[in-house]
């Protein structure tokens, strides 16, 4: 199980009950940890307040593009089917990290809010985006669409895909 916490770090609890802690004084570079998922390598990559890190069994890395997410908090963090990393930020947008290059997604790209929530690749492999008052997003090539039908302006603060094809949002109503 993991647990992230808002001012004490990250938790890792085992089946049998070890518990691992993760906080600034041993490696995490905020106490307020965001997001997390695991990777098909089995590396986990943690949110968090100052950017994004990935934790593996000989430590913990780092990873922000160079821009460091212009000073943003990562708010989700999701790994597409072909392995590509995506970090959703508070007011940067989304960046892609896939064979050791980052992408940033903004305006340019379509999103018409860089506060962006939540990012989920559904069954089919589209990125999805919930974002704060601009609605939902997916990806198309290089361009984030509203869905047909999904033209919201309410914040889209959650996104589960099920594996029928049904996606549930989390808003603000």
């Amino acid at each position: 199980m993991i647990a992230g916490t808002l001012n004490q770090g990250l938790y890792l609890i085992s089946s049998q009950g070890k518990v691992l802690h993760f906080c600034r004084t041993n490696g995490l570079p905020s106490d307020w940890v965001t997001s997390a998922i695991e990777d098909r390598e089995g590396d986990l990559w943690v949110g968090t307040r100052a950017g994004l890190v990935m934790l593996h069994a000989t430590g913990i890395t780092v990873a922000a593009p160079p821009d460091k997410y212009d000073g943003c908090p990562v708010l989700s963090v999701a790994v597409g089917r072909e392995g590509q990393l995506w970090a959703a930020t508070e007011g940067d947008g989304i960046y892609r990290f896939d064979n050791g290059h980052w992408t940033q997604f903004g305006k340019k790209s379509g999103l018409s809010n860089t506060f962006v929530w939540t990012v989920s690749p559904d069954a089919g492999g589209r990125l999805w985006a919930g974002t704060w008052g601009g609605g939902v997003f997916v990806l198309a090539g290089n361009v984030f669409r509203h869905p047909p039908g999904l033209d919201l302006s309410l914040p889209v603060l959650a996104l589960l895909h099920e594996p029928d094809g049904d996606t549930w949002m989390g808003t603000s109503e």
